[in-house]
């Protein structure tokens, strides 16, 4: 059985302006049941002493049957 995952809801707060530069993003799921994830992220210039942006999403868990 296979998994697939659809957005409920989507929230990102800009902090600060984005460099022309690499950037680097962590990401950690926080709650995970079977129907629900909940996911918080934040985004960090090249040398990760500047937050950009924090952002936090949740996800809903839907199982399907994969075709033969």
């Amino acid at each position: 059985m296979l998994s697939s995952y659809c957005v409920v809801d989507l929230r990102i707060d800009y902090l600060l302006p984005a460099p022309c530069e690499d950037l680097y993003f962590d990401a950690t799921i926080v709650h995970k049941s079977k129907k629900l994830i909940r996911v918080d992220a934040s985004c960090w210039n090249f040398d990760r002493t500047k937050q950009i942006a924090i952002g936090r999403g949740l996800f809903s868990v839907c199982e399907t049957v994969e075709s033969v």
